[in-house]
């Protein structure tokens, strides 16, 4: 007799504890996983992420804060077709000086893409931005921040 009684007082424990925890995890007002990509030695904090579409064109937008509060930025921009996004890709380096320029090799050393470095004029501000911008298939990527070291590794954690 011992034992039912046990058992049918753990199972109303049991689902309110379920129900307590759901309801937490649902309302809690904090985000319990604040999307932070992590590097060797400094962690990329998430502060907003967009996306639209218009004129054929998908847009997707991330803003970054470094560990010691740099503003890193993430676009991607898909098109509906390679040349769109070859066009797209061209003109962006007629804006800067080009620091690196070098075509993506899958493992078989075949041709899948093209990445490049550039330094941007600088802004109403004075700053100077510099950019990574990578070219696969339909899409154009691009990472942009004050220094080249945080957005190297922004890159990197991204696995672009």
């Amino acid at each position: 007799m011992r034992k039912q009684t046990k058992i049918i007082l753990a199972a109303p424990v049991l689902i309110i504890t379920f129900f307590v925890g759901t309801l937490i995890y649902i309302f809690w007002p904090f985000d319990v996983s604040p999307l932070l990509h992590k590097s060797e030695d400094r962690t990329f904090k998430l502060l907003t992420q967009r996306s639209t579409q218009r004129d054929g064109v998908s847009y997707y937008s991330r803003e970054y804060e470094t560990s010691n509060g740099q503003g890193l930025y993430f676009d991607s921009l898909s098109y509906a077709s390679e040349q769109e996004a070859r066009a797209s890709f061209s003109e962006s380096l007629h804006f800067a000086e080009i620091l690196e320029q070098a075509s993506l090799l899958d493992a078989e050393g075949h041709h899948v893409g093209d990445r490049a470095v550039i330094r941007m004029p600088p802004n109403t501000e004075g700053r100077q931005n510099l950019v990574v911008y990578i070219l696969k298939g339909k899409t154009v990527y691009s990472v942009c921040g004050e220094s080249l070291g945080k957005v190297l590794e922004l890159e990197k954690s991204l696995g672009i």
